[in-house]
């Protein structure tokens, strides 16, 4: 027998093989199944777990997430912690200003802020089996980081790279897996992942033909604005296509750095004249021995004297930012919706500090509430003022109402364009089922295939 002659007898068994073995293998599953044919049995869909840390202007937060990634990703928040007490912002630790202390610097974030984010979901994760190293861990920052770059701020690039370094390094060390470790880009990205979650938790738009609504969030340093609008997407004009499970949007949406409630305050405290502090902004009767302060320049700034609320003054002064910043950046051009718009956290808060409507939202209800909880003698009386968040109610409230509907304000032309605030909270059937949040907005978009 030649050598081609054997080659061709060995391929002729081989195939017998394999055809006696496909048959074996399907009488076997005959026989499983009876009569009535084989039934396929599709393979359980893949959990995938992941935790973000909102690293805020404000403070940092951790959320633990059980996730099916897919057309439209099944996202379930199984675990949250709001952080540490006193905690202001991963970016005063860049600044040697980190801690309770304020005098921590770059190597002290992650035993004094990450390492008890990462700590509180441990018996969450202990609890369902899952190891630590099986968890992504990511931590995308906010507008406190954005501002601590050049040149907003005094660091260069490669200083934020290497703090980053850092905590991407004392993840690994806690046993965990280091995904993301960056700065957010609040247009592209922040505000987009808002306006997801948002139209996802109220208006369900990824799986039902109900129109999207627009966005007005107000965190700590920055401000963003988000509504669907008939242009076509360009990334030059703030405009972006968003896709989940088949749907797509073009959403226009911008970041004002600066326009933040506690950015707001501050440069408001440092108005000159009057430099006074801000008396006219809080409170009637709070006294520079409660106030908390801000601090401003790497110093500490207090009210000058007594507080005396004055609403046209206080006004004036957050109208003239919110003027200059407009100028400076661009104007939103909230006409250019198709849609009415909802209020979320520091808008929301705004209205529930104060004691206004927040479902029911209008300019003469908020300025009515304002004038009654803030301008009488004895007006701090109205609020637990050893809480630094309810001395700065007045404040909160009295930015919002100039952002909403101040000469400045995004809808200072046409008022019932801003329909409601919606809580962070979801409750469904009395139950609480998720926080509204970005990080949700930004897995339901990673996930979605």
């Amino acid at each position: 027998m030649n050598t081609a002659n054997a080659i061709e007898i060995d391929k002729q068994m081989m195939n017998t093989s394999k055809l006696r073995l496909v048959a074996g293998l399907g009488f076997a599953a005959m026989l499983v199944a009876g009569p009535v044919g084989i039934v396929r049995v599709a393979a359980a869909p893949a959990v995938v777990y992941t935790a973000v840390i909102d690293a805020g202007s404000s403070g940092s937060r951790i959320f633990l997430y059980e996730i099916v990634p897919g057309p439209y990703p099944l996202i379930k928040e199984i675990a949250k912690h709001k952080g540490v007490a006193g905690d202001e912002g991963i970016d005063d630790f860049l600044n040697h200003l980190g801690g309770t202390t304020k005098d921590l610097g770059p190597d002290a974030v992650g035993d004094a802020v990450i390492g008890p984010l990462l700590d509180a979901i441990a018996p969450t994760l202990k609890a369902r089996g899952v190891h630590d190293g099986d968890v992504v861990v990511d931590l995308l920052a906010t507008a406190g980081m954005r501002s601590t770059l050049k040149p907003i701020g005094s660091h260069d690039p490669s200083e934020v790279d290497a703090y980053y370094d850092g905590i991407r390094r004392f993840i690994t060390k806690k046993g965990f897996a280091a995904g993301e470790v960056r700065t957010t880009d609040g247009s592209a990205e922040e505000g987009l992942w808002t306006w997801i979650d948002v139209n996802n938790r109220y208006r369900d738009a990824f799986r039902t033909e109900k129109a999207p609504v627009g966005v007005v969030e107000v965190g700590g340093s920055s401000m963003q604005v988000s509504y669907p609008t008939t242009a076509a997407p360009d990334p030059s004009k703030n405009i972006y296509a968003v896709t989940i499970n088949g749907k797509t949007f073009s959403v226009f949406d911008r970041t004002y750095i600066g326009l933040g409630q506690d950015d707001a305050r501050k440069t408001m405290r440092m108005e000159n004249p009057p430099a006074d502090g801000g008396v006219r902004c809080f409170p009637t009767g709070l006294q520079p021995a409660e106030d908390s302060g801000d601090i401003i320049g790497g110093k500490l700034v207090k009210i000058a004297g007594p507080a005396t609320f004055d609403p046209a003054q206080c006004e004036a002064s957050y109208s003239a930012l919110l003027a200059k910043r407009f100028a400076d950046l661009g104007d939103p051009a909230v006409a250019n919706s198709t849609a009415p718009f909802y209020g979320i956290a520091a808008v929301r808060y705004a209205f529930e500090s104060i004691g206004a409507a927040p479902q029911l939202p209008s300019a003469t209800a908020l300025s009515k509430a304002i004038a009654e909880k803030c301008v009488p003698d004895g007006s701090v009386a109205n609020f637990k003022i050893s809480k630094k968040y309810e001395q700065r109610a007045c404040s909160a409230a009295a930015y919002v109402n100039a952002l909403l509907y101040g000469p400045s304000g995004l809808f200072h032309a046409n008022p019932d364009q801003f329909k409601t605030t919606v809580a962070d909270q979801v409750v469904v059937d009395g139950k609480v089922s998720g926080s509204i949040s970005w990080t949700t907005g930004y897995l339901l978009q990673k996930y979605a295939r």
